[in-house]
């Protein structure tokens, strides 16, 4: 039978992560905020974001900028399906992304794909937020069951 907490990777990350000071929940929440801010579709914010979002609700910071860190390439993988996803959504077509960033790179200020570059990302914040509310709980209760289980075989 398989069992998640034999996996020798992620025993390695929550060794790390259970010298940190925190009880339970707050690493299980910690760990569900660097996750999901890692996956925000603006590159470059999440970092940032990470930061005040740990801030604000006094979670760890280094497990929130940690995995924020460590899953970075799956930022750049996520981005253009979220973005595709809700231009068709909210609009019913396909967003061209290449040719806004082409068209936003030149010399030359064009309003038109300035407008079309942040409605592309807007839509993208917009379904990575339904995202979050959708899957954020469940990943939430799995860590916890998870650091619990770990913590209960540890002592």
């Amino acid at each position: 039978m398989f069992k998640l907490y034999k996996i020798r990777g992620l025993n390695k990350l929550l060794s790390l992560i259970n010298v940190q000071s925190g009880n339970t929940r707050q690493q299980a929440v910690s760990m569900t905020v660097g996750f999901y801010m890692a996956l925000f579709p603006v590159i470059g914010m999440t970092t940032f974001l990470g930061f005040v979002v740990s801030l604000i609700f006094k979670l760890n910071h280094l497990i929130v900028q940690g995995l924020n860190i460590a899953l970075s390439p799956v930022q750049f993988l996520l981005f253009y399906p979220f973005i595709n996803f809700g231009s068709w959504f909210f609009f019913g077509k396909k967003i061209d992304i290449q040719v806004i960033f082409m068209q936003s790179k030149l010399l030359t200020i064009n309003l038109d794909s300035l407008y079309k570059l942040i409605e592309a990302l807007s839509v993208g914040v917009v379904i990575w937020g339904l995202v979050f509310i959708a899957t954020g709980p469940f990943f939430y209760l799995t860590v916890t069951f998870y650091l619990k289980k770990k913590n209960r075989f540890e002592i």
